[in-house]
């Protein structure tokens, strides 16, 4: 919370006289899986900010936390409020009340900025970036589960603009309560050389294998991976500080089959990214706001360009996840590229001005209206009583 207590005493002036008025919730249905949840923060001054909480099938859960956080921070100001979320013992509350915490402390630190005339990236630190590389996540929108079906949808990203695409293809392994995976990996690397045959040179490609594998497969998997010329491979193994060893081990094989090693998207702010940057157990790190939220993905972005490695958000969900995650982008000295879900259904984007958040020539630009610098149709989403 290093950043958050630099922010915090920042605050002053006028500032300080808007108070919280209201907390409301919102929701948009995008496919059977997924759901966005919002958070909008309106200050006694009339001005508005907005977090993203969306768990999903867990949102209820989230909701829960959301009413109790909102009832704690009621009438405060900005900087009381960022104060009391920031000291709130998190790490015993459960992740529901994380991701609440981490949804408000957006909301408010986009009113703040908005409140300076300026981008959110100008609130966390120095701008480095205007635009960074993008790829789209293929996954959950891919409802023909077989090569075909993901080299159609590979394309088709390819064709909307992603330069690179990434796909988890590997439904048939599990990992059991033993620690050792289950299964059969054969269908996923059919169809990551069907996405790779498909693509070709056209675009690069990544492999998410959501912690699937033990390390015997997961060595085997990147063997078996060498030519398909990946960008990085995702999440093979369990990812705690027991596992450092298993992961440098990993890392040393990518690296001799021409690719990278990423993970951390389930880790939880500064102190739980700590043991694996300190040790380069990965090439390639993916913060999501939602669990370490802004502040301390902001330092654990800075944290990370010490020790070489590079930041790739981990954004797979709404339009204010993926602005905020842009922001913290444009100061983070390592950003390599950010993810962006690929047309998972049919709903319109409640963003005012949805191509801002589209690929051009394979980059997304950082907003720079004031805020998060987009601009939400609450009429397109369900208010959450």
């Amino acid at each position: 919370m290093m950043a958050l207590s630099r922010t915090v005493a920042g605050i002053e002036g006028t500032e300080t006289l808007a108070f919280i008025k209201a907390v409301d919730f919102f929701t948009q249905r995008i496919s059977k899986k997924t759901q966005f949840l919002f958070v909008r923060v309106s200050m006694s001054n009339g001005a508005q900010g907005w977090g993203e909480a969306t768990f999903n099938s867990l949102n209820e859960q989230v909701l829960v936390a959301l009413r109790q956080l909102s009832s704690i921070i009621a009438d405060q100001s900005i900087a009381t409020g960022l104060s009391i979320l920031g000291l709130l013992p998190t790490w015993k509350s459960g992740r529901a009340s994380l991701i609440g915490v981490n949804a408000l402390q957006c909301a408010l630190l986009d009113v703040l900025a908005q409140m300076r005339d300026l981008p959110l990236y100008a609130v966390l630190g120095e701008k480095l970036h205007d635009h960074v590389p993008c790829y789209a996540n293929i996954n959950r929108g891919t409802k023909t589960r077989e090569p075909h079906g993901w080299a159609d949808r590979a394309q088709a990203a390819v064709n909307a603009g992603f330069p690179a695409v990434k796909l988890a293809p590997f439904d048939k392994i599990s990992l059991g309560l033993d620690g050792k995976s289950v299964g059969d990996a054969t269908m996923g690397l059919e169809c990551a050389h069907a996405v790779k045959d498909t693509i070709g040179v056209d675009a690069e490609l990544m492999l998410d294998c959501h912690w699937r594998f033990d390390e015997q497969r997961a060595q085997d998997l990147l063997h078996a991976c060498a030519d398909l010329d990946l960008k990085w491979v995702e999440a093979p193994i369990l990812e705690d500080a027991l596992s450092i060893p298993s992961l440098n081990a990993l890392k040393k094989i990518a690296e001799e089959n021409g690719t990278k090693l990423a993970g951390g998207e389930i880790l939880s702010g500064v102190r739980a990214f700590a043991p694996f940057l300190h040790t380069k157990a990965f090439h390639v790190m993916n913060p999501d706001p939602r669990f370490c939220g802004v502040m301390d993905m902001s330092d654990i972005a800075m944290t990370a360009a010490k020790f070489g490695v590079q930041i790739a958000p981990h954004n797979h969900l709404g339009p204010i996840m993926t602005a905020a995650s842009l922001h913290i982008a444009a100061i983070a000295p390592s950003a390599l590229t950010i993810e962006l879900q690929f047309a998972e259904g049919d709903e319109p984007p409640c963003v005012e001005k949805p191509d801002l958040l589209k690929p051009q020539n394979g980059r997304i630009q950082i907003p720079t209206d004031a805020g998060l610098g987009i601009a939400i149709q609450t009429p397109m989403l369900c208010h959450v009583q």
